[in-house]
């Protein structure tokens, strides 16, 4: 046999980094490549939009932070900035997909897919910037938790006595031992231990390069009700049930495998909503995750239940609308956390488009496990979900008539420049300012009209309807 050399590629048993982000190409970290299909990961065909089964946002996420953590294998938290979702990957049975995960030299994280076996181009679903963090920073929007989930103070008398100054320490026997800590002077019980989880022997990362997967955490058991004092107070209650069958209506289903909610705590003054997770059987498990999608989708249905409760805008139907999420401005996530089992989210923005939130995922015992700043949910529209008038009356550019005394002469063909313009605006990015300066133009073309004599007709206020649902 010939020796192995550092340009060495394993054919036939790759390197396998992470269960989603799949296999490593290379002998350093940076490039992965894996197939996906819902008969290969069942569990990822209970997330379904409209219908069809997509990769779930947190799902890509995670493969980003894993990214991270294989290319930063010593850095105690991993931090996304700007992770940005151009496309949603669909799922099929019949048609598996080959994904390709990159992280360059400079941080750069692309996520693109095609269908195999097919000459299609290679379609871009996320790119974010990663970077390695010392320590996973304090949350400072999030709302304080009750004193039922915080570690609690030791008593005073844990604490040793204080030795007179005149009076030296005798010298202890030999056989004797440091006297046992009374039964009653232990520290109250805990709903969880409130030390760190200890690593299984077979976690740690092995001395040769066959294995490369980051350490298995032990999950907490199960529980069938939230820990004692996890409510916040001002929330009404709302079951984790209720708010998948909210969401349904709206066209987003979560199966079994993503019912990780088991009950929120909705407050719609302060616009928070805190929930409580638990991994449910039919997902994997915990161990070799990061930030598992299941629990970050469960704690991004909390949203539902807080969105559910405002006006239907124009033009949905009077139905809920379906919002997903496509970017978060920076995520962070504590390396060889316990996993999360209470969210708390604020929202920071509530638009009729779109809505922003800012979310902090804590462990059993209270403690950070990540933080999401920024993210950005949209507003889509679902088949079925239109409004009836749609159908009867529509907007559409039409040539202008000609001015008195002016006579109709030949009208230049407008059909090849609107088709290019449409071209035109389908490729063009819309990041934040683009969708900001959008809004304000229909906002203040909404504004003009409206301060016209009221709408007559059927046609007119169905155009002042377009006009504010595109705000």
């Amino acid at each position: 046999w010939y020796p192995t050399t550092v340009e060495a590629l394993h054919s036939t048993a790759p390197v396998e980094d992470h269960p989603l982000l799949g296999f490593r190409r290379g002998a350093a970290p940076g490039l992965w490549t894996r197939h996906i299909d819902t008969a290969l990961d069942p569990w990822l065909a209970d997330h379904r939009l409209a219908g069809a089964a997509v990769l779930p946002a947190a799902a890509m996420w995670e493969m980003a932070l894993a990214a991270g953590r294989a290319c930063h294998p010593d850095a105690p938290a991993i931090e996304l900035r700007e992770a940005m979702i151009r496309a949603a990957l669909p799922l099929e049975e019949a048609t598996t997909r080959e994904l390709r995960a990159n992280l360059d030299a400079a941080g750069r994280f692309t996520l693109d897919s095609r269908r195999r076996l097919s000459a299609e181009d290679w379609t871009l679903h996320l790119e974010a910037m990663v970077a390695p963090l010392p320590a996973l920073p304090v949350p400072v929007s999030s709302p304080a938790l009750p004193a039922a989930m915080s570690p609690p103070a030791l008593p005073a008398a844990m604490s040793p006595p204080a030795l007179p100054a005149a009076m030296p320490p005798p010298a202890l026997p030999a056989q004797a031992s440091s006297p046992a800590v009374p039964a009653q002077a232990s520290s109250p019980a805990l709903p969880v231990p409130v030390s760190s989880p200890a690593f299984p022997a077979q976690a740690s990362a092995p001395a040769g390069p066959a294995r490369a997967s980051p350490p298995a955490l032990s999950a907490p058991p199960c529980h069938a009700a939230p820990p004692a004092g996890t409510a916040p107070p001002g929330g009404q209650p709302l079951a984790g049930d209720a708010i998948r069958a909210r969401a349904r209506q709206a066209g987003l289903d979560y199966g079994p495998a993503f019912a990780a909610l088991d009950q929120a705590w909705v407050d719609d003054a302060a616009g928070t909503v805190r929930v409580a997770l638990d991994r449910p059987q039919a997902a994997p498990p915990d161990a070799g995750f990061l930030l598992h999608p299941a629990r970050l989708d469960g704690a991004l249905q909390g949203l539902v239940g807080l969105l559910a409760g405002a006006a239907p805008p124009p033009g949905s139907g009077g139905g809920l609308p379906g919002i997903v999420p496509v970017r978060v401005a920076r995520l962070v996530a504590r390396v060889g956390a316990a996993p999360a089992a209470l969210a708390d989210l604020r929202l920071t923005h509530r638009g009729e488009r779109s809505a922003i939130a800012d979310l902090v995922l804590r462990d059993a015992a209270g403690r950070p496990v990540a933080l999401l700043d920024g993210c950005t949910l949209q507003r889509i529209r679902l088949p079925g979900a239109a409004d009836p008038a749609e159908a009867a009356f529509r907007v559409e550019l039409q040539p202008a008539l000609p001015l008195p005394g002016q006579e109709a002469g030949a009208r230049p063909g407008l059909a090849a420049s609107l088709d290019a313009a449409r071209r035109r605006d389908a490729a063009l990015e819309m990041e934040e300012a683009a969708l900001l300066l959008d809004g304000v133009c229909t906002a203040a073309a909404h504004a003009a009209l409206s301060a016209q004599a009221p709408p007559a007709g059927p046609l007119a206020r169905r155009l002042l309807d377009t006009l504010a649902g595109a705000r």
